[in-house]
């Protein structure tokens, strides 16, 4: 193979040790019409507009779980794809039909905090298709962590809710937290938020700034009992009388 490399670029890359004659210089032909085309970030859009879609595709419950935990694997892969490596499905230890996500934390952006502050090298991505998770599904996820998997770690689920409710949903976080882990719910409508952010090429750290939202919101507010959540049944009287205002 020869490389050519046009003179005009030839100060940028240092490059010495030639020299053209004015008939050299004369010969050199660039009045080339050439149009330039890609489609590679048209075809980013399309991947993460069907990913996106394909989770509303995916019943909740053990028959959408295999499907959900492939889902929610392509996912995380592309949200923290500069900073999470060796992303693999692990079969849960107590329920060989139950997994989990497992990444290898390469200490960079905001995962350098999670190493420094909770010493996780390998990061947890528990996976739920429910919505409802509460105080079995924090204890599952506390009896990972330790050694490699640190202090911390999420839960996927398939809630609607972002925030950690008042009631059952928070006094389950606390409860871990005050046993020093931080475990942290992860709804995969979170997920699409991140990849639907990541359409634009100048929101490609969309993932690494969730994470940190996250963790400041756990530690200043939920480890404190405070949450903007209502709890569950809160929000079912609301919808309630918001159903009758309606009908009126």
């Amino acid at each position: 193979d020869v490389l050519m490399i046009h003179p005009c670029y030839w100060p940028a890359l240092s490059i010495s040790g030639f020299e053209l004659t004015q008939g050299e210089a004369e010969e050199i032909y660039d009045e080339y019409e050439i149009a330039i085309e890609s489609q590679s970030g048209e075809q980013r859009k399309k991947i993460l507009g069907q990913l996106m879609s394909e989770l509303n595709s995916i019943p909740e419950g053990p028959s959408g779980a295999p499907q959900f935990e492939v889902w929610c694997k392509k996912a995380v892969e592309i949200a923290f794809s500069k900073h999470l490596t060796n992303i693999e499905l692990r079969p849960n230890v107590n329920a060989t039909q139950r997994r989990d996500i497992v990444a290898t934390n390469q200490g960079s952006g905001v995962w350098r905090r999670v190493v420094d502050d909770y010493k996780t090298r390998q990061v947890i991505f528990e996976v739920k298709n429910y919505a409802n998770i509460g105080v079995d599904e924090f204890r599952q996820v506390f009896g990972y962590l330790g050694r490699e998997y640190g202090d911390l770690a999420f839960i996927i689920c398939r809630d609607a809710e972002f925030g950690l409710r008042k009631g059952a949903e928070l006094d389950a976080f606390r409860e871990f937290y005050n046993k020093g882990k931080l475990i942290i719910k992860f709804p995969a409508q979170q997920l699409v938020t991140i990849l639907s952010k990541l359409r634009s090429p100048e929101k490609v750290d969309a993932g690494e700034l969730a994470v940190e939202r996250l963790l400041d919101v756990y530690v200043r507010m939920y480890a404190a009992g405070q949450s903007d959540v209502a709890s569950s049944n809160q929000t079912r009287r609301r919808d309630r009388k918001g159903s009758g205002r309606s009908g009126r």
